[in-house]
């Protein structure tokens, strides 16, 4: 991408060359009727004008870009830690949906009146809450680190993050089989530390996302 750097002193100084352009000019210099020294004048003042326009576009131009940027890399962090909670709230769902299944299963009893089979079903509907959150919320995770990359030149390896978080599948919730019901709270447990470490894969890619965008 196209960097443009602009110091401010060596504008201050052509600018200053100008006037005094201009005021030499303004005085019939040898060689010049007063029409013509008049339009040179003229002339080189209204490129001094544009220049200062065309200058301070530039500058502000900048500086609105540096301030989008810096913007952009904050909602990126604000958007990853949401979605790295909601990560945890889905593992969490998917455990317990799990867990209360097993418990029903154990005790011979599906019937939506019991304890067990109803904290079955509120967990998994709470797991597909949890998964519409998380959809939409990436949908602004890539929405934001797109426009990053739109504002600051493709980046090859942000654009594979991005890929790789969205072909990442982790791998179901044990339904845990053959698990005895006063042993299975503690398998639960550690099947849920074991979920969360695979889901921190995509912390992994957010974090690595967030390290090159602070590179520009």
């Amino acid at each position: 991408m196209l960097t443009i750097k602009i110091d401010t002193t060596r504008i201050e100084i052509t600018g200053k060359q100008i006037d005094k352009i201009i005021g030499t000019l303004s005085q019939h210099p040898s060689g010049l009727s007063p029409v013509q020294a008049v339009l040179i004048a003229a002339s080189i003042g209204a490129i001094s004008a544009i220049l200062v326009q065309v200058v301070t576009y530039l500058l502000t131009t900048k500086k609105e870009r540096k301030n989008l940027r810096i913007g952009l890399i904050a909602e990126e962090r604000r958007i990853s830690h949401l979605l790295k909670e909601y990560y945890k709230e889905l593992v969490m769902y998917k455990v317990h949906k799990q867990y209360w299944f097993r418990v029903s299963e154990l005790e011979g009893k599906f019937d939506n009146n019991t304890d067990s089979y109803k904290m079955h079903i509120a967990r998994n509907e709470k797991s597909f809450e949890t998964k519409t959150k998380i959809s939409v919320i990436t949908s602004e995770y890539f929405k934001t680190v797109t426009h990053y990359t739109i504002l600051t030149g493709q980046n090859k390896f942000i654009t594979q993050l991005l890929f790789d978080i969205q072909s990442f599948d982790p791998r179901s919730c044990s339904e845990f089989p053959r698990i005895a019901l006063t042993k299975l709270r503690q398998a639960a447990k550690r099947e849920e530390a074991d979920l969360n470490k695979e889901y921190l894969y995509y912390s992994l890619c957010f974090d690595k996302i967030n390290l090159e965008m602070l590179k520009k």
